[in-house]
This record gives structure tokens, sequence and C-alpha cells, in this order.
């Protein structure tokens, strides 16, 4: 629906007429050069180690923005009734909403699912952070808090029907609000929450550090949205309590002072039906939520707190990767960096430190842990499986990754300090154990070719690793080019830290589909841009991603036979070789990968 923005304000009118002030603000910031939605490629994986063999990817671009105008929060992304369905936001500059994606732009007519559909327009330029996007096509985010007008958790479901417009209202429908948090006096310091399906519609999931209403206690708090019977109560459904938190940290062999202590938000998974929360504890002056040194795993259904909960423990000299969960800086507004699957499987980054050496370059490690299950509960977790990592400390040298990088704060002032930028970020883990993460790599380029000494470029990639081969995987790589007939967008750099980097909902749960951000980009054709890729790695055959290759996807791939991109019956999730038609060639991969 972006695309209304250059089409005129008349088509805005007819959907959305309380948000006319968008076709004014767009002009400057949307996709004036066209190409939303109307770039895309297949390709194979780049194998970096493993037995497996290379894999197809699939890569669109449904959502785009001119460089130099609105910046991107997180995108989330999932598989909706077979179809993919996506949500980031904007901010900065103009213009402020949260919107929703498939793959194509939406008055294309075809090949997307509500894609680019503004579900939420903020005209009063309030800032949005996704946080999940849910298989029933629950699209919730934090309505991220401004002076003190706007602090609230919303959710608004990005499923109309096929290319069918959600009407676009100025906020959404609010999961939290009242006294001291929507337009109140006071603060009730909102995260970027996090949410499950359950309980006639979800749970949603936040940490939070002020109490003053009486109602939110500090630490990490549940609550239980019912669709069937709405209620905006303050008061969670559970809660692990800041107190606890620490008492839970030092009985696991974790010194966190009393007062001290800090949560991460709070990441969801199951396990044989039981429904789990994770979050990691530290003390706020020693890294705090930002580096936890524990994660501590429990079954909140059972409402007993900590009682039951299961502890992870890093490696020794290392800390655990998130984000600082409350109260403000620029991490508040990430997601978080790690995640849990319904297999109850912990996928994490971790950092080397050493507090007796102030130079000391950090090792980043790809975690992932698998439980140990008793009686259908998670009772502990096996030592880590490092699938990657980066640093001093190369356990993986066959990875192939590099880094950290120092950045300083300024490039002219050698004394004025700096710091590490993460080599590898946002890991994340779905339901069949594959793993998808940001990371450096040596390209092997020289800055300057005509220099034997001249050292060579890092880039970004999106790394994925297939469980089922233990094989790593790139599929995305800065600098990449995708094209189709005569659209061209090479990407730059894949953001792996601040609000738009990589973070542990950008893979999908039942399908190997990853939304990226990407920053302003070295492009063949048009110029810089910053926009949402979405890649589809495998499922040859398997157009609705439910991981079989049967007669429902022949039936859909033959429902679009012979269609062409733009035209109604196009699907671009049969068109498996992205040639822009559904032809002989796709239906042979289909075939050949018939179950």
């Amino acid at each position: 629906m972006l695309k209304r923005c250059v089409m005129g304000t008349a088509v805005l009118a007819l959907l959305a007429a309380g948000s006319t002030a968008w076709a004014a603000d767009c002009d400057f910031d949307c996709d004036t050069t066209l190409r939303q939605g109307r770039v895309f490629a297949a390709s194979d994986s780049v194998v970096i180690f493993g037995a497996g063999n290379t894999m197809r990817t699939r890569v669109w671009v449904p959502f785009l923005l001119d460089d130099g105008g609105a910046l991107l929060n997180n995108s989330v992304v999932n598989i909706v009734d077979g179809r993919i369905l996506g949500g980031v936001t904007t901010f900065s500059v103009t213009p402020y909403a949260v919107v929703c994606f498939g793959t194509a732009d939406q008055l294309d007519s075809a090949g997307g699912y509500s894609s680019n559909d503004i579900i939420v327009y903020e005209s009063s330029n309030y800032s949005d952070t996704v946080g999940q996007m849910l298989t029933d096509g629950s699209l919730i985010w934090r309505a991220n808090y401004a002076g003190s007008a706007q602090n609230n958790l919303e959710w608004h479901a990005c499923v109309p029907g096929e290319q069918t417009p959600i009407p676009e209202p100025e906020s959404g429908t609010p999961i939290l609000a009242g006294p001291g948090i929507d337009g109140q006096t006071g603060t009730a310091f909102l995260g970027t929450p996090s949410a499950i399906l359950g309980g006639n519609g979800f749970y949603v999931g936040n940490t939070n550090f002020d109490a003053f209403t009486g109602n939110i206690p500090s630490g990490v708090n549940i609550w239980n949205y019912d669709k069937t019977n709405p209620s905006n109560s303050q008061t969670p459904d559970y809660t692990y309590a800041q107190a606890d938190a620490e008492t839970f940290a030092n009985l696991n062999g974790v010194a966190v002072d009393p007062g001290d202590g800090r949560q991460t938000q709070p990441i969801f998974g199951e396990a044989q039906g039981v429904k789990y929360v994770a979050f990691g504890i530290n003390d706020t002056n020693n890294g705090g939520s930002s580096r936890p040194q524990i994660i501590a795993v429990d079954a909140f259904e059972d409402g007993d707190g900590f009682t039951g909960a299961v502890a992870i423990l890093p490696p020794t000299g290392y800390k655990f990767v998130d984000h600082k969960a409350t109260g403000g800086g620029s991490n508040v507004f990430e997601n978080a960096h790690f995640d849990m699957n319904n297999q109850g499987q912990i996928t994490v980054l971790t950092e080397s430190f050493d507090d007796a050496d102030p130079n000391h370059v950090p090792t980043y490690q790809a975690l992932l842990y698998n439980p140990i299950i008793t009686g259908g509960r998670i009772t502990g977790y096996e030592p880590p499986v490092i699938i990657a990592d980066a640093g001093p400390d190369d356990a993986v040298p066959e990875d192939g990754l590099v880094g950290p990088y120092f950045v300083f704060f300024d490039p002219n002032d050698p004394n004025a300090g700096g710091e590490y930028i993460n080599a590898l970020s946002g890991i994340a883990i779905n339901n069949a154990g594959n793993v998808a993460f940001a990371g450096l790599y040596d390209t092997g380029i020289p800055f300057d070719p005509n220099d034997p000494n001249s050292p060579t470029r890092w880039d970004d990639a999106v790394y994925f690793y297939d469980a089922s081969t233990a094989t790593l995987h790139q599929v995305l790589r800065e600098s990449d080019v995708i094209s189709y007939n005569g659209n061209s967008l090479a990407f730059g750099p894949i953001a792996r830290e601040d609000s738009d980097g990589f973070m542990g909902a950008n893979l999908a749960d039942d399908a190997d589909v990853i939304a990226v951000d990407f920053r302003a980009n070295r492009d063949v054709i048009e110029g810089g841009s910053r926009g949402v890729a979405v890649v589809a790695v495998g499922h040859v055959g398997d157009v609705d991603f439910d991981r079989n290759v049967n007669l429902a996807d022949l039936a859909k791939l033959l429902a679009a036979y012979n269609a062409t991109f733009m035209t109604p019956t196009y699907d671009a999730q049969a068109d498996f070789d992205l040639d822009g038609d559904v032809d002989l060639a796709d239906l042979a991969d289909m075939l050949a990968n018939y179950q």
C-alpha cells in the first residue's frame, strides 16, 4: 500500500480518510523508483561447511524506502494460511507507520499477501517497534514512549483476505493501556513485546521496571489477551519479580545484588505441548540485561514463579548477548537477540569478557542448547553446540566469520574511545531446529586492487544453519544484486545491531523464511535505499510452506499455471525459479520433490 503515496491521494482517501497526511509525507520517503515488490531472484546458497548440498534461495524485496527517508525498526515474519506475511515499522522524518508485507507490492495485484498494507499510520509522529508476527496473522508491537502520549502494547490482525486492503486506524488495539501507561503522567517503561498463541488469543510478555501504578511489578510480566473478551487490565496474569530473579540468579551461582537485578525482555517457546517463557538475568552494574549471565526457562502457566525453573549458564568467560530491556537508549527499540522453538531448543549469542584486561577483544559464539525433558517437562539443558564463532578464540575456523571490528566514537580523535561491533547478531531458531543469524565475513576483495598490501573488505551476510545436515549456508550477502524486468537492486549493509538489526523474530516458526532489514546500499541503478528483504531457503515445490510437497501444492501451482507477474493468478510462492512466470520448469521442480 506504500505505492498509494506515489499514485496520489485519491486511492488513499478511499481506504484511510483519516490518514491523508501519508500521501503528502510519503513522496520524499517512499519507493519513488517503483522497484518495491518488483525485484526478486532465485539462486543457490553458498555452503560454508557441512555435508549438505547447496539450497535454493528465493529473495523478494516487498518493502523499500528511498535513501535519506524514514528509518526502520525490526522486521518479523511468519507463515499465515500458507502465505508469507511479515511486519515492520517506519520512524524518523516521515512516515511513521506499522506495515505488513508479503512478497510483492499490494497494488501489483498478485504475488503477495496483504503486502505493504499500512495497518497503523501514526499521524502524530509517534514511533512503534514490532515484536511478533503470530501464525494467525496477529502483529503485536510496542507503541513507543513519546513524552507521555504513547506508551502501549498494541496489536492488529494482518489478514483481511488476500489482497483486500486493511482499514488504516491511527492506533492499534490496546493490549496493555491505562493510567500511567497510555497518555497519562508518569511511566511504566515498556519494551518490545514477545507473544505466543494461547488462551483464546495470545500471551504477551514484557519486562517492566517502574511499578508506580502498583499493578505492574518490576520484572518479567505476562498478560493473557483474550480476543473473545478483550481486557485492558494492567494486572499481569503471571509475574517473575525482580527480587525473585535476583534470588534465582544467586542460587545458580550468578551474583546479583538486591535491587540491582535486571531481566531481559522475555521470549516464549514450547516443548511437548507445555508453554515456556525464557529471559536473561544480570546485575545492572555488571552488564545488566544487555549482557545477562544466566537465562531462566520456566513453564509459566503453572503460575508458581521460579519454582521448577531451569537455569542456563554461558560457557566460562562468556556472557549472553541481548539488549537493554527498558529505560531509554537506542537498544530499547530492539527485539530479543535469542530465541526458543516448540522443541524447547534455545539458541543464543555469547560474548567473551576479561575484567582484568581493558583491551580485551571479544569473541562471539552462536550456540544451540538442546533441552533435557523428563516427565514431559524441561528439567535441564545439555552443553551447548557451537554453530559458529568469530574473534580471537576461534573454535570453528571453517565458518569463515571474522571480526569484531572497532568503531571510534570520533574518527578524528583517537583518544575519544569507541566500541566493538558484534561479529554476530540476532540469532533465531525455528521449529525444525534450523538457525539463522547475521555475521561478518572476509570477501577477499582488496580495498585497493593496486596495492598488494591492501586489506580486504569485510561484508555482512545472513547465515542459515540446516540442522538436518549440520551445514552452514550463506543465503544473502551485502552487494548481492537481484533484478527482474529491468529493475535492479544491490544489497548494502545488513544491520547486526541497533533497531533494524537482525533479531530473534526474523525467522518464521514453521518455515525456513527470513525477514532481513538492509540499510542504505550501494545500488547499481537508482542510488541508496533501505528496506526489507524476504528470503526463503529450500522448500522447492512446497507452495504453502507446510514442509510437505503434496496434492495441495500441486493444486496451488496449477491454479497459477501460465500466469506471469502482475497478473491476477500469479503466485510468487509457486514460481520456484522466480523468473516471473509459473511454467513447466516450476512444475518439474515440484514433481522432483513430490512426496
